[in-house]
């Protein structure tokens, strides 16, 4: 199954609904500022990733935005940190 393919990002997820039984949320109308974290991290999109790598362990943060001239770009995460360690994989 190939990356493009969107079935491969849900690899794991196959059940009959059991399982997801037990994942009960006790109040789903609670707003999402209840829970978010409500610090944004950035990083420009010309941070090296050694220095990015230095945040996210420092922080303890698995995701930070990535943006250009203060424009939101993308996300980078700790698996695509990940992949950067393990080109192979």
């Amino acid at each position: 199954m190939e990356q493009s393919d969107p079935d491969f990002y849900i690899r794991g997820w196959e059940t009959d609904g059991e399982e997801l039984k037990g994942m009960y949320i006790e109040n789903a109308s609670q707003p999402v500022q209840e829970v978010m974290t409500p610090t944004v991290y950035t990083v420009t999109e010309d941070t090296p990733i050694s220095e990015i790598a230095k945040i996210m362990i420092a922080g303890r943060i698995h995701r930070l935005l990535v943006t250009h001239h203060n424009r939101l770009v993308g996300i980078i995460t700790t698996l695509d940190m990940l992949k950067v360690l393990t080109p192979e994989a």
